[in-house]
C-alpha cells in the first residue's frame, strides 16, 4: 500500500496490508512543518516508483493541494497493479489550510470526471456529511 500521509495512519490499517509505505513532500517543501517522517520523501507529480508496484493507494486529503491533480491521478494509475485501487478522499467545502498550497475544492461529479478520464473505474462516491456539513 502506497499512501500520501504519515506513518501515524498505519495503526489504522495493520491488520489489513502485508506492507505500508507512506509518501510526503520533504519538510523544506511542505507547509506543513509539524509532520512526522514519511518512509520517501517525493512529489505525487511524479512518484518514485516503479509502474504496476502497488495494490492499493491511499490518499487522504491530498488532491486538493496538488497545482496538477490530473497528473497525480495519473502517477496514482501508472503505479497501480492491474486492478488495484485507489482509496482517495478530498474536500467540497473546508477552509484554507496548508497555504499557499491550497488549490482546489471538488464536487462529487469533478472527482468522477478526472478519475475516469484517466481510466479509473469510480466504484464509489461517498460523502463523509450531510447536506450543511463542512
Amino acid at each position: 500500500m502506497l499512501a500520501a500521509e504519515t506513518n501515524h495512519i498505519n495503526r489504522y490499517f495493520f491488520d489489513v496490508v502485508e506492507e505500508y509505505i507512506g509518501l510526503d513532500l520533504p519538510p523544506y517543501i511542505s507547509a506543513n512543518k509539524s509532520k512526522n517522517q514519511a518512509d520517501v520523501y517525493g512529489s505525487a507529480l511524479n512518484l518514485p516508483f516503479k509502474s504496476e508496484s502497488f495494490d492499493t493507494v491511499l490518499s487522504t486529503q491530498v488532491l486538493e493541494h496538488v497545482p496538477e491533480p490530473k497528473k497525480m491521478l495519473e502517477e496514482v494509475y501508472r503505479v497501480l497493479k492491474n486492478g488495484g485501487c485507489l482509496i482517495l478522499t478530498a474536500p467540497m467545502i473546508w477552509g484554507l489550510h496548508e497555504i499557499p498550497n491550497d488549490y482546489y475544492r471538488y464536487t462529487e461529479y469533478g472527482l468522477r470526471y478526472l478519475a475516469e478520464s484517466i481510466g479509473f473505474k469510480v466504484v464509489y462516491i461517498g460523502t463523509q456529511t450531510g447536506f450543511w456539513g463542512f
